[in-house]
């Protein structure tokens, strides 16, 4: 599992991107491949890759198309095979792939959506959303 960090100013206040980069130092031993952040107005999320499968496209945070949604995940598409056909994914859905892509397209179908399609995602996803 990746190393997943992440607080809000409090009050609003801005956070501070320098203690979102050592809160997510800390979990290094979770995620030695990789590092990410994203800091905007009172929201900071980190990011540490256990890089298994996956290329450079599986870097994180990450958000929907407008940047309006920033998430930062840990899960495994464990169905690829079976999935492809039906997820309509532009990019194949395979080891050799990322799967961060991919569940970018399952989770904007909703959760539900992606529980009932074998993808098994973390209990410790965040989203931020219009925060700042």
């Amino acid at each position: 599992m990746c190393g997943i960090s992440g607080f809000l100013g409090w009050g609003g206040q801005p956070a501070d991107e320098q203690i979102a980069r050592r809160m997510t130092a800390t979990l290094r031993h979770r995620g030695p491949d990789d590092e990410g952040y994203y800091v905007d107005g009172p929201v900071a999320l980190g990011h540490r890759r256990l890089r298994v499968i996956a290329p450079e496209s599986g870097r994180q945070p990450l958000s929907n198309e407008d940047g309006s949604v920033w998430a930062i995940l840990n899960g495994e598409i464990y169905n690829w095979t079976s999935a492809k056909p039906v997820s309509n994914i532009s990019t194949a859905c395979s080891p050799s792939r990322c799967g961060t892509r991919e569940a970018r397209f399952f989770s904007s179908r909703g959760i539900a959506w992606a529980r009932n399609r074998s993808i098994m995602p973390s209990s410790a996803t965040a989203w931020c959303s219009g925060l700042s």
